[in-house]
């Protein structure tokens, strides 16, 4: 069903955000929003990073991908996606911005964990 080479398996999203910012070396602000569980920005924060909130689409209620280029910053050290919806536009957009930039997109689906 899906082409990975690795997979672990976690109690909860909150610890596998942490081990993926962990994992990363991540430091510094992570851009997310604020539309989601209060544990995504927990997360963020309890491995000594800075949430930056984008707010979400209106129709998609998705992360509105038009407000993450502005966001982003020399500092910028990820984008933690949530979504609600699969939604493939979304999801090319984003892939476009991370291949023109050097940040980590990581993406999580409901509690899928997934490294992009």
């Amino acid at each position: 069903m899906f082409d990975l080479k690795h997979c672990l398996v976690v109690a909860n999203a909150t610890l596998g955000i942490q081990m993926v910012i962990k994992s990363l070396n991540l430091k510094g602000p992570i851009i997310t929003t604020p539309f989601t569980y209060i544990a995504t920005a927990s997360s963020i924060v309890w491995e000594s990073c800075t949430p930056v909130f984008i707010d979400i689409d209106p129709i998609s209620l998705c992360i509105d991908v038009t407000k993450i280029r502005k966001a982003i910053n020399s500092s910028t050290s990820a984008i933690l996606v949530l979504m609600f919806l699969v939604i493939h536009v979304m999801l090319m957009k984003l892939k476009l911005l991370v291949k023109s930039s050097a940040y980590t997109l990581f993406m999580m689906l409901r509690m899928l964990l997934v490294l992009i």
